[in-house]
């Protein structure tokens, strides 16, 4: 995702996938424990939103075979997210080189565009990164990653104000918002002021800000709007089993077409009804009450993945994408226990 095309990505990781299922079934010793009822919870979930096809109105076969292997492969790589708990440093060393690599085809495709940059001028990255919400909150996250190591040398502290720099030039405002949160978590005592500020500061730029030929033009209230017509659009029926993964969707706003939900949330209840959404709160309060206790390299970016997919992302079920890297990853490593210790995630030292 970080330096691919969609299509390319999607191909290599599926390869990925199966090689290590099929690992996994000739070492079962090297599987992750799957008693968990997180991880009932989470495959649960998927399977719901896969099967949500049949009632999408556009059902076909052969889609539905390719959502199965779909989540077949996102559940695959939820445990080999959990596999990476015991080494999460070398993760985050190899997902720090491959952001400095996507960061460098930002910043090149940037100086060398020609004519009027779409999205306002803000910065856009190469492949799927080329939605600046993308972008923002992928870099967002590597920031966090990086700025949990820095003590760890110069290195990361360098990647830390790489990623930062990226990350406020896309202009995306969900990245900050879950910086911020993430630090008002993480730093001790009076240090939380700051964040706390920088939060409220986030939250509350539309109702203070009107910046023509930007973002915040005429004050940008479109989430919202968009989630509080999702609701009201949808029928009895759609409120229990949602639309289904396939089933059209566009929200017109003041004339304006918008085929996105704008919150990964949002569009659980778009095509899963309130089962999906059910099952993706109750999963995403379970870890979230795991991550407050866990190691801070652990539990840290799954917080800023769901602020987040609360306010960007689009279906959890799907090609790889934003969700996959900011919630799913490190879902992954907190929906296992150690056995060793009992410890969520697993023990720095």
């Amino acid at each position: 995702m970080l330096i691919t095309g969609p299509g390319v990505t999607k191909s290599l990781f599926y390869v990925a996938a199966l090689t290590a299922a099929v690992s996994w079934m000739t070492r079962r010793d090297k599987l992750p424990p799957l008693h968990a009822p997180t991880v009932t919870l989470a495959v649960l979930t998927i399977v719901w939103l896969t099967l949500s096809h049949i009632w999408s109105g556009r059902f076909a076969s052969l889609e539905l075979i390719k959502l199965g292997a779909t989540g077949a492969s996102l559940v695959v790589f939820i445990l080999l997210g959990a596999r990476t708990a015991g080494r999460i440093q070398t993760l985050h060393l190899a997902l720090t080189v491959a952001g400095l690599g996507a960061g460098l085809l930002a910043v090149a495709a940037y100086a060398l565009e020609a004519g009027p940059r779409d999205h306002f001028g803000r910065l856009l990255g190469y492949g799927q990164l080329e939605n600046p919400v993308l972008a923002g909150g992928t870099f967002g996250f590597l920031t966090l990653i990086a700025a949990l190591r820095m003590r760890e040398g110069l290195w990361w502290v360098a990647a830390t104000l790489c990623f930062a720099t990226l990350t406020v030039a896309t202009g995306s405002r969900s990245p900050l918002l879950g910086l911020g949160v993430t630090a008002l978590i993480g730093l001790p005592g009076r240090w939380r002021a700051l964040p706390a500020v920088g939060v409220i500061s986030v939250a509350l730029l539309p109702l203070l800000a009107d910046i023509p030929d930007s973002a915040l033009a005429e004050r940008d209230f479109t989430r919202l709007s968009i989630w509080l017509e999702v609701a009201a659009d949808a029928s009895p029926t759609e409120w229990l089993v949602g639309r289904g993964l396939g089933a059209p969707f566009e929200v017109v706003l003041e004339g304006i077409p918008y085929g996105h939900a704008h919150s990964a949330f949002a569009a659980t209840f778009v095509h899963g009804g309130l089962t999906g959404l059910l099952g993706l709160g109750i999963l995403t309060g379970l870890l979230v009450t795991r991550a407050l206790t866990a190691p801070a390299v652990i539990g840290l970016p799954f917080v800023y993945g769901v602020v987040v997919i609360l306010l960007d992302g689009s279906r959890l079920v799907g090609d790889i994408n934003l969700v996959w890297l900011v919630f799913w990853l490190p879902a992954g490593a907190l929906l296992v226990q150690t056995r060793a210790t009992g410890a969520v995630g697993y023990n720095p030292g």
